[in-house]
């Protein structure tokens, strides 16, 4: 492939994202204008904190004490959420082999509310992954724990709904935002 083209659609896949994330400020190069960058990403996260405010509390709601703390703990620690497709999203989690009983625990308490997981040895990572099947629950949880679809961040109402056992599970998940 001839590098004008690749450059061209380096750009235009760059733009594209910056786009989507509500922060191209209309210039070849975003970046000079950080202050206005920085305002929008702003300004997003004050739109998302008042309008799903309201949804977190409505989804987070439906599922049982247990499975919620688990989850809550799990999401600000090592589990994420991952988009399938458009819409769906998948729970994902892993550790090494020697907490590979700790895992399964935490997939035993889960898989009363969304069913089964699938699980994966990675030897030669020296790690186990649970992967769940596409949930509607955890499509409303990405919509809420990730802000334009890459970064996560963490709800304030999450926090707040947060008990010994959802601490628990944060801290033996190594205790990070990240």
């Amino acid at each position: 492939m001839p590098t004008g083209i690749y450059k061209r659609t380096k750009k235009y896949k760059e733009k594209v994202s910056l786009m989507r994330q509500g922060i191209w400020t209309g210039n070849n190069n975003p970046m000079k204008n950080q202050e206005i960058v920085k305002k929008s990403v702003k300004t997003n996260l004050e739109r998302w904190n008042k309008k799903n405010q309201e949804v977190y509390n409505d989804t987070i709601k439906k599922i049982p004490e247990e499975v919620k703390q688990v989850l809550i703990g799990s999401l600000l620690g090592d589990a994420f959420l991952q988009r399938k497709g458009l819409r769906n999203a998948i729970f994902r989690e892993s550790h090494s082999l020697k907490q590979k009983d700790y895992l399964f625990w935490k997939m035993n308490i889960l898989s009363k509310f969304f069913g089964n997981f699938k699980v994966y040895f990675y030897k030669n990572k020296n790690e186990v992954c649970i992967t769940s099947k596409v949930h509607p629950f955890f499509s409303e949880l990405y919509k809420i724990f990730y802000l334009s679809g890459t970064k996560k961040i963490i709800p304030l109402e999450a926090l707040n709904q947060l008990k010994t056992l959802g601490l628990a599970v944060w801290y033996f998940d190594d205790g990070a935002l990240m």
